[in-house]
């Protein structure tokens, strides 16, 4: 194995590899920052709950209330009876698990793409934020038994809160199959190209041509009179463009986007 043309390519590539680990870092962060806010916002809005229940209870038309709707009242007092932080943590936590596993999965089937990245404030709020918060609402009154409504309550902030965000997220650092699929399809037929091009004769054949003669690596293309001193060239063996100074000429150089080795016409 060659290690000093591996090495070569991550020298090369290291400025690139250093760049989007900076920008997944700040991104991780901000995410991170807007987690952080939704969880003291969700904490927050518990704890108000709770001083207006407690006022409104001792009030004539509290009072009259809970003897009409003692059921309702009881719930109410069974969700803010639950300690606040563990509560709060649930909702989030459970927003953003099936928030980012939702969006992996539609940004693989190319869900994302077409059907919330193009979309308007409105419809995504309708067809999706609406949807997985009442998924999310089903999980926590499975574990916490609230009842349907007040988990829809309770999650409804923080979904719609991280959803935009996970999505972006999700869009932006998980690959597409395309994405996957195009460089390695690229690399495929050029190994094959290769392996054909180099295909030995048959040893039993000893009028056999040793090689089949190969046209030229790169075409040059007319020269543009509104550039002049820069020439124009294709390369043969993936039709990548090339532009260079006209003085180059002569110069081996490789491909960038295939590596085959070709001196500038």
């Amino acid at each position: 194995m060659n290690f000093s043309k591996w090495q070569q390519r991550f020298t090369e590539s290291y400025p690139d590899i250093r760049l989007w680990l900076n920008l997944l870092s700040s991104r991780l962060a901000e995410f991170g920052i807007l987690i952080l806010a939704v969880f003291v916002l969700e904490v927050g809005f518990l704890y108000f709950c709770e001083s207006l229940w407690a006022i409104y209870i001792e009030t004539q038309v509290g009072q009259v209330w809970m003897a009409d709707h003692q059921q309702t009242a009881k719930l109410i007092a069974h969700v803010l009876n639950q300690n606040k932080v563990d509560l709060a943590l649930s909702s989030v936590s459970l927003a953003l698990k099936y928030l980012l596993g939702i969006g992996v999965l539609c940004q693989v089937v190319f869900l994302l793409r077409f059907f919330y990245l193009s979309q308007g404030l409105v419809n995504r709020i309708l067809f999706w934020g609406l949807p997985l918060s009442a998924l999310n609402a089903l999980s926590l009154n499975h574990s916490y038994q609230l009842g349907l409504e007040a988990s829809v309550f309770l999650v409804a902030f923080p979904t719609l809160a991280l959803m935009h965000h996970s999505f972006v997220l999700a869009s932006n650092y998980i690959p597409e199959p395309d994405d996957l699929l195009k460089p390695l399809a690229f690399k495929l037929r050029s190994w094959m190209e290769r392996r054909k091009g180099q295909r030995l004769p048959d040893p039993s054949d000893h009028d056999a041509i040793p090689q089949a003669s190969q046209g030229p690596a790169v075409t040059r293309l007319e020269d543009d009179p509104r550039r002049p001193g820069i020439t124009a060239a294709i390369c043969s063996g993936c039709g990548h463009r090339l532009t260079y100074p006209s003085k180059y000429s002569g110069r081996k150089v490789k491909c960038r986007n295939c590596e085959n080795a070709f001196a500038l016409p």
